[in-house]
Order: structure tokens, then sequence, then C-alpha cells
């Protein structure tokens, strides 16, 4: 599809080439810059007509990629862009194609390896021991403060009710404000970080 711009520059002189030959090793984003700048058109002015960020012009023109929005867009700016300074945007744009899939395909993959010490099992576990060890001393507390005023106090406590005995044994596994105890609570917090921990299956982007 064809689109016609009000202000698009003046079509190479006769017998004149402003862009760059050297066949597909060219970067096309050196072939548009030498283009605009053939035409004496600075990025600025561009921007105020193809209504694309002079900074993702520029991206462009220098191959970084990374700083446009996605591959889409990215060879829609191109398409625009290339017509724009009456350079063929079909041509361009499969170029275009061919240098981006051949950067993403050439760009090694880098491995590190993790020291043990840093991985994330030892420290899941160092997590699950740390937290039995704080249930274990909650626990140790409360029982040797329990034993110390259970003798002072047990003719002080006023007989349950059969009804209320009936309520907590419905309900021994929670504490009185309706919230998991402090073993359970534990637990489900170290599962939870556990399935965080997990990695994400790779998704093959395109």
């Amino acid at each position: 599809m064809s689109v016609a711009f009000e202000h698009s520059v003046s079509p190479p002189f006769p017998g004149e080439d402003p862009a760059p030959r050297g066949g597909n090793d060219v970067p096309i984003g050196l072939i548009l810059r030498q283009t605009r700048q053939h035409y004496g058109q600075s990025l600025i002015y561009i921007e105020s007509i193809l209504r694309i960020r002079a900074s993702q012009l520029d991206a462009i023109e220098r191959g970084d990629l990374e700083k446009l929005p996605g591959r889409v867009y990215a060879i829609g700016f191109v398409r625009v862009y290339a017509e724009y300074l009456g350079l063929p945007p079909d041509d361009v744009v499969r170029l275009f194609k061919e240098q981006y899939n051949a950067d993403r395909t050439s760009r090694p993959e880098l491995s590190f390896p993790v020291p043990a010490s840093e991985s994330k099992i030892p420290n899941l576990f160092v997590l699950v021991g740390s937290l039995a060890g704080l249930v274990l001393l909650i626990g140790g507390v409360a029982l040797l403060n329990g034993s110390a005023t259970q003798a002072r106090t047990v003719q002080e406590i006023p007989p349950v009710p059969l009804s209320w005995q009936a309520q907590s044994h419905l309900h021994e596994n929670w504490t009185m404000d309706g919230k998991m105890p402090l073993e359970a609570a534990a637990f489900a917090a170290i599962e939870t970080a556990a399935r965080e921990e997990r990695p994400y299956p790779a998704t093959d982007k395109h």
C-alpha cells in the first residue's frame, strides 16, 4: 500500500543515488541515514511529518532495535521511513528483516555457572531450617510459661461449657483470630517461595 506524504522529499537528481551501494552487507540504517542526510533533513523535522519519534528514527539508523517497541512496529517504521525518503519500501523492509534475523541468530547466549553457595536450593533449605527453628523456639517458650503458671491458675479457671468444647475441636488447627498457626503459615510461605523460584518455561519470541 502506498503512503502519500504532503511534505515528502524530492526524488534524487538524475544520475544520482543517495543510498550507498554494497549489497546486503550494508546496514539498512546506514542507507536510511545517508539518504536523509543527502536531502539535508533532520530527525526532528521528519518526526513532525511521520509522527514517529526522532529517538526511534535514530535507533533505526543506528541499528539499536532494543529501543523500538517491538519487531512489528520496527518493520512498520522502516517501511514508512523508506517510502518517505523515496526508497523502494518493499526492498528496504526485506533487507531489514534479513539483517534483523541474522543479528538475532548470531548473538551468543551467555551462560555463567552459579556457585553452589549462591544457588537457590541451599537458600531454600536455610529458610526452611530457620523457620523450623523459630517455630520450635516459640513453642518451647510457650510450653515453659504455661507449665510455670498452670499450677497457680488451675483453681481459678471456671469449667468450660460442653458446647464450647465441641466448637474447639472443630477449630483445633486454627488460632483464636481465625488465622493459620505459625507452623502452617511458615510452610505455606515456603511453598509459595519455591513456586516463585521455579524458572518459567522458555517462550519462542517471533
